[in-house]
């Protein structure tokens, strides 16, 4: 990925392997891979020169596995154009943390309706493992 400033009215431009996006720009955001109510070809039409996703909501559901049999995250889109993602962090964060104190309106995740309050002994065990190698997630749908 190279990253090229136009001019210093903040206009540039990222090129990536699957093609470039003029900034500044509106991305969408797909956080399971998908933009609601709308296909990838009717994204093409529009202009939409890349999307967003979350890697934790993805590696939660439908799993990396899947994504990788599937030929890997654009494929698994049916999506040419750049995608950008996220660590996912602020989720394994903010949710983790809201879990173990009890804040927020966590408690049922909305997707597929499933518990995920706190069982006895959990509120303590990490939802992510962080180290030189980069970031191990426990899903806080099931543990």
């Amino acid at each position: 990925m190279r990253y090229e400033l136009g001019t210093e009215a903040r206009l540039g431009r990222i090129d990536t392997p699957h093609g470039s996006i003029e900034t500044p720009e509106f991305l969408p955001v797909g956080t399971l891979a998908t933009v609601k109510g709308l296909m990838p070809k009717q994204l093409e039409e529009l202009g939409v020169q890349g999307m967003l996703s979350n890697t934790y909501h993805l590696f939660l559901r439908p799993g990396s596995d899947i994504v990788e049999e599937m030929g890997g995250l654009h494929k698994f889109m049916n999506w040419k154009r750049p995608v950008m993602t996220d660590s996912g962090g602020f989720q394994a964060f903010s949710l983790g943390a809201a879990r173990q104190l009890g804040i927020g309106k966590i408690g049922v995740f909305p997707g597929n309706g499933a518990d995920i309050s706190l069982k006895k002994g959990d509120a303590y065990k990490p939802l992510a493992h962080i180290d030189e190698d980069g970031v191990v997630f426990r899903s806080f749908l099931d543990g």
